[in-house]
């Protein structure tokens, strides 16, 4: 395995590929050679802990860094709180919130390419060959859909051709050159991944499994992505399928210890487990979250007490829901997202009591019992819905992939604001700065051109 690994530092073009070898090389101590030998591999913690980039959530509008907390944060995790890329783009620094994302896409190639070399003569080996890679299949969309949230140009219906997405690693040929595709080709390749790995994924989440995709899974990737294309007709019917499938919500009035953080480990309503990179920021005892967020929810709404706590420092709350095992930002995909993404599309879709209906059955399960009054007679459904979006979604890695949708459309668009220094900065809507800058090392190496200024 540690051919295999020394080919994913190649692969990854890391100023610190010897560091990243010694820390990793025991993972897997001999080359995989059966399907259960490439299932391992998926099951390997660097597929779905601290893999996605998280960078949007650092970007994003939920929190704040006080001037007291910004003395003592990373200058890099400044830069990403301010959008300055001149400090979170240091030369020579490897950057794991574009290494662990294509370190996991490596995993997902070598079993997808693997496979084809191991014999399968009975329908029993067959089966379990077609589930291994369609597990693949979808856990490399899921990372290329979060890598291009990241770092490639935001999904335009009208020049998705022309703008720059992310590299497609497609194959293990480590030495392969680095291109940047289209933001097209990239959700073409991420679309056509999910439509294969449906046929041979069971129908539901499998217990003890959260980390094994489902068919329910699969038809909610499909919807969040749709969704990001402003493809809403798409987005709905696929989360039409997986609700049809799967839609257990969670009461929320039956968890109890909400002195502690809320760890969703084993939330019911959980599709398919992974987690974003820890940056110390997120979850310093400094970082308070906006006020204005934090105030929109209401004594009743549950989420109040299950999400936030109050800082020990006294200025304000911090966030505490967190919806994975451990202290880890939840990347993954759940019920209510879904439910959320199909209450949108029928909002614009003109179906206002389908979206009341469905952000009703929501709610009523995130209030205290008898305490909610199911919505009617919205004036404004589409702006309500949305508002419930960023409430239930904090702190899940959505927020900056919202932002870049919305903010083209002139009626939802804002500008984020920061004060640093005592003096303010600004993230106007569609700022060339909602992609970010792809590490350093990277262009330097492979010679992709850099996102603009």
């Amino acid at each position: 395995m540690k051919r295999i690994l020394f080919l994913v530092a190649i692969l990854m073009v890391s100023g610190g590929c010897k560091k990243f070898l010694s820390k990793r090389s025991d993972t897997i101590q001999e080359t995989p050679s059966s399907v259960a030998d490439y299932q391992s591999l998926l099951d390997n913690d660097l597929v779905t802990i601290k893999a996605t980039p998280a960078l949007g959530v650092l970007g994003a509008d939920d929190y704040i860094l006080d001037s007291a907390a910004q003395q003592v944060i990373q200058a890099g995790q400044i830069g990403a709180y301010s959008w300055n890329a001149a400090l979170y783009l240091v030369p020579g620094v490897t950057d794991n919130s574009w290494i662990n994302p294509y370190e996991a896409i490596y995993q997902c190639n070598v079993v997808i390419h693997g496979l084809e070399l191991v014999p399968h003569k009975e329908a029993s080996d067959l089966a379990l060959y077609e589930l291994v890679r369609s597990r693949a299949l979808f856990a490399r969309a899921f990372h290329f859909f979060m890598l291009e949230e990241t770092y490639g140009q935001p999904y335009r219906p009208m020049t998705s051709a022309s703008d720059l997405g992310i590299p497609l690693r497609l194959d293990g040929d480590a030495l392969a050159p680095v291109v940047r595709s289209s933001v097209k080709a990239v959700f073409d390749q991420i679309i056509g991944d999910l439509k294969i790995a449906l046929a041979w994924l069971p129908p539901t989440p499998q217990p003890g499994a959260p980390n094994h995709p489902s068919r329910a899974a699969t038809f909610a990737l499909l919807a969040r992505v749709a969704l990001v294309q402003q493809d809403y007709t798409a987005a709905r019917a696929y989360a039409d399928s997986s609700l049809a499938i799967y839609s257990t919500l969670l009461k929320y009035d039956m968890v109890s210890n909400t002195n502690h953080p809320f760890d969703f480990a084993n939330n019911p309503e959980l599709l398919y487990q992974c987690s974003g990179f820890v940056y110390a920021s997120l979850f310093s005892s400094a970082t308070i979250v906006d006020t204005a967020l934090y105030s929109s929810y209401v004594a009743d709404d549950l989420r109040r007490d299950l999400y936030f706590q109050k800082l020990a420092s006294g200025k304000g709350v911090g966030f505490k829901g967190y919806y994975s095992s451990g202290h880890f930002v939840f990347s993954g995909i759940a019920v209510d997202e879904v439910y959320l993404i199909r209450a949108e599309c029928r909002a614009r879709l003109q179906d206002d009591a389908g979206a009341l209906a469905d952000l009703n059955t929501l709610l009523s399960r995130r209030w205290k019992t008898g305490t909610y009054t199911p919505y009617a007679n919205v004036a404004d459904v589409l702006g309500l819905v949305l508002t419930e979006r960023r409430k239930e979604l904090v702190y899940r890695e959505m927020r900056w992939s919202d932002l870049r949708r919305l903010n083209q459309d002139a009626r939802l668009a804002i500008t984020l604001k920061r004060i640093m220094g005592g003096a303010s900065v600004l993230l106007p809507p569609n700022d060339p700065r909602y992609a970010w800058k792809i590490p350093k090392v990277e262009t330097d190496l492979s010679h992709i051109q850099q996102n603009p200024d």
